[in-house]
């Protein structure tokens, strides 16, 4: 707890400094006196907590914490009240509207305040690393849409030219779809981050061929030229309960994830069939297959590690495609074929 910081407020000022001296040891602590200078001092201080050592109680004390509440530099910071007047309800309502986190005896047992004070700690780090989930989620989303944007209509503004040579039409087009897989992979990384946070969505009763209709289309948008490459078998009329959105996202980064391991030219079968009570999406590939090492491995929880160390890989599109068959209770499996190359199974119960 040492790089926690911890702010001491007294209405008398030895009060305050010597339980800062006494929690010095847990965290890195300071002193100041209940007056004007407060805010200014919790500003420049920026501690994780604070705590009042309050003798008498007064309205002072509630606008403080709406003023402290009020700025947004000192958001997360956790606010502990320790007051000798603890019965006066109405004053506690009042500060528990304003924001303050806990009120506390002032006599509150050394080892008591300590574990309070560790569990305030903790809380406050859990909502910092939410406040910066949010943070990067939203510096992602901005910071790449727009240059992604730009990208993606100057391309088409050069593409509409008629009088544009065939060796550059050709290499405005693959800037064109570079910029839409990216697009798709930015979704991809969000929607991980999404789904781990709030896994909540729209389950409803959805058709096999619907998914099938949705997977023509990406793959008509996202990569046209594979298209010939690509065989559907739907069974038709099959029903199950799930998110469609969800679902097509899983799909989809099966059939890309193939096409990109297969040599082009290669045939990609995308299945799907009935078997014990579950629904299962399939596809199979023409490439290399799969390292027996890793068979076991492959569906693994994706890491940080990955993203440092792995070639152009599976990692991010294999982990979301597990994560959603978890949220609908199913499974996915891998496995190698005996004539070559590898087979994915999404498997939902119907």
């Amino acid at each position: 707890m040492e790089n926690q910081r911890l702010l001491v407020c007294a209405q008398q000022r030895s009060r305050s400094e010597q339980l800062a001296e006494r929690l010095g040891t847990l965290f890195t602590t300071r002193s100041c006196h209940f007056d004007g200078q407060l805010l200014d001092t919790a500003t420049r201080f920026r501690p994780g907590i604070l705590i009042f050592l309050i003798d008498v109680p007064d309205t002072g004390l509630t606008e403080m914490v709406e003023a402290l509440r009020s700025d947004i530099t000192l958001a997360s910071m956790k606010i502990l009240v320790l007051s000798e007047a603890r019965g006066d309800t109405g004053l506690r309502r009042q500060l528990y509207e304003n924001g303050t986190d806990l009120i506390l005896p002032a006599d509150t047992e050394g080892g008591e305040l300590v574990a309070l004070l560790k569990s305030l700690a903790r809380l406050k780090s859990d909502s910092e690393i939410e406040d910066l989930k949010h943070q990067f989620r939203s510096l992602i989303t901005h910071e790449t849409s727009t240059p992604l944007n730009a990208i993606s209509s100057y391309a088409s503004m050069i593409a509409a030219d008629p009088e544009l040579s065939a060796q550059n039409r050709e290499m405005i087009n693959a800037v064109q779809q570079a910029s839409r897989l990216m697009e798709t992979k930015i979704e991809r990384v969000l929607l991980l981050s999404d789904l781990s946070a709030d896994p909540v969505h729209d389950y409803h009763q959805i058709y096999s061929e619907d998914i099938f209709s949705s997977l023509r289309q990406d793959l008509a948008y996202l990569m046209p030229e594979r298209q010939e490459e690509v065989t559907f078998s739907a069974v038709a009329g099959t029903q199950f309960m799930a998110s469609f959105d969800l679902v097509r996202v899983a799909c989809w980064n099966l059939l890309e994830n193939a096409l990109k391991y297969s040599p082009v030219g290669s045939q990609i079968q995308v299945m799907d069939k009935v078997e014990e009570g579950r629904y299962v999406f399939q596809v199979a590939d023409a490439g290399p297959g799969i390292e027996v090492e890793r068979l076991n491995t492959l569906l693994s929880e994706f890491s940080i590690d990955n993203i440092l160390h792995h070639r152009e890989g599976l990692g991010i599109g294999l982990s979301l495609c597990k994560r959603i068959v978890e949220l609908h209770n199913g499974d996915i499996t891998a496995d190698n074929m005996p004539q070559g190359g590898a087979r994915f199974d999404l498997c939902f119960p119907l």
